[in-house]
């Protein structure tokens, strides 16, 4: 009885949505009406800005996939109520626990001073906007690169096995609510086309569960000249179009700005960008941007990693990353301010120490007294005092 149930609130969500994909995406109309003040009888202008119309397609499939109530047609299915209670409670207790007291903290350590190019750059990122947007809100251009593919959004009818698909994603956002990052060999398996498909829907889920409206989402391929085009969000439906990536538009209710995600599904090794392919040279297009890098398995601690490290370190205007991301010993040769929050601890079992350990990162922490303790755990250790991070921002000229 369920399953039917539910079966008809989809054919009412869908033809809900679809009936907004006709409407005109008018950027917004500026109308001049004349007006006349009686006290000085002098005429001036009244500028009306009308709000665009935006189709809520996008908006209203996340929503239903993040759990979250955009009709109330939604509310006569008992087992997508208990999807969307189990996602309310478990938001609520992750946020209790951990993301609202990061963003108290980033907010009162301003870890991330803007600049005119207001980009964040989050390599190794995989699909956790989560945690990018936790620490810093203000940014309006995310770019995340992981090796997950890039995947598209669930067809919402009758073929489509919705109740499996809210079990796969339940699945795949247990890790990060509860660790703060994905477990890559867990990834392999929920981000595969036949459960969760990609990175996308975890990226668009995050952005709604963060209170925005999502405007557009697009493909994105990158032309050989590193040139970035986008295309429709059709396109990643289809079977012969091999996308670079896809770009998710989005708004705050209370911002007038737009603000965009853009992933990647990239090997950031040098052979992956060795060469100078259409990533390499969009990647040395950027500058100025700020870089977070955290639960990155200590690749750029490799050789082989080398390109995106030293990419990072000419490009960035700063950089905030745990002791997974670039060695500390590479800092240390930058005429860079360089700050250290909470405890260092020798790498988790699965990275060898021999390997990973960083001596003269311990003594910077053993050295200095001022150090703050960390209110909060992030990256692979689950506890603030196992957690070590890095603030390195380039000294400003006066």
């Amino acid at each position: 009885m369920y399953k039917s149930l539910f079966g008809v609130t989809i054919i009412l969500f869908i033809v809900c949505a679809c009936n907004n994909t006709n409407q005109p995406k008018d950027q917004g109309a500026i109308n001049a009406q004349d007006t006349t003040d009686s006290s000085d009888n002098k005429s001036t202008k009244l500028l009306q800005i009308e709000i665009p119309k935006v189709d809520s397609t996008f908006d209203k499939k996340v929503a239903f996939i993040a759990g979250i109530k955009v009709d109330s047609k939604l509310n006569q299915d008992s087992i997508w109520n208990k999807y969307a209670s189990w996602m309310d409670s478990s938001w609520a207790l992750a946020f209790k626990r951990r993301y609202n007291v990061m963003q108290k903290w980033a907010k009162s350590e301003e870890i991330a001073p803007l600049n005119n190019n207001n980009t964040l750059f989050y390599p190794f990122s995989g699909a956790d906007f989560l945690n990018a947007h936790t620490l810093f809100p203000q940014y309006k251009n995310y770019i995340l690169v992981g090796l997950e593919p890039v995947g598209a959004l669930p067809k919402l009818n009758m073929d489509s096995l919705p109740y499996s698909y809210l079990e796969d994603v339940n699945t795949s956002l247990k890790d990060i609510l509860n660790s703060s990052f994905f477990h890559t060999k867990r990834m392999k398996v929920h981000f595969h086309k036949e459960k969760v498909n990609g990175a996308l829907p975890i990226i668009s889920i995050f952005i709604k569960r963060t209170g925005h409206f999502i405007v557009n989402i697009e493909a994105i391929q990158l032309a050989t000249d590193g040139k970035l085009i986008t295309y429709p969000y059709d396109s990643l439906e289809s079977n012969t179009f091999i996308p670079n990536g896809a770009k998710v538009t989005f708004k705050h209710p209370e911002d007038t700005v737009l603000s965009n995600v853009f992933f990647f599904s990239q090997d950031l090794s040098n052979g992956g960008i060795g060469t100078k392919n259409g990533f390499r040279l969009y990647l040395d297009s950027l500058s100025n941007y700020f870089t977070f890098v955290k639960s990155a398995s200590y690749l750029m601690h490799y050789g082989h990693f080398s390109i995106i490290r030293s990419s990072i370190l000419n490009n960035s205007h700063g950089l905030f990353q745990d002791d997974t991301g670039i060695p500390y010993k590479h800092l240390l040769d930058l005429n860079w301010d360089v700050k250290l929050y909470g405890k260092y601890a020798k790498p988790v079992k699965l990275f060898p120490s021999y390997k990973f350990s960083q001596n003269d990162l311990k003594l910077a922490y053993q050295n200095d007294s001022t150090i703050k303790n960390l209110p909060f755990a992030l990256g692979y250790h689950t506890h603030p005092n196992m957690t070590s991070l890095i603030l390195a921002q380039r000294k400003t000229t006066k």
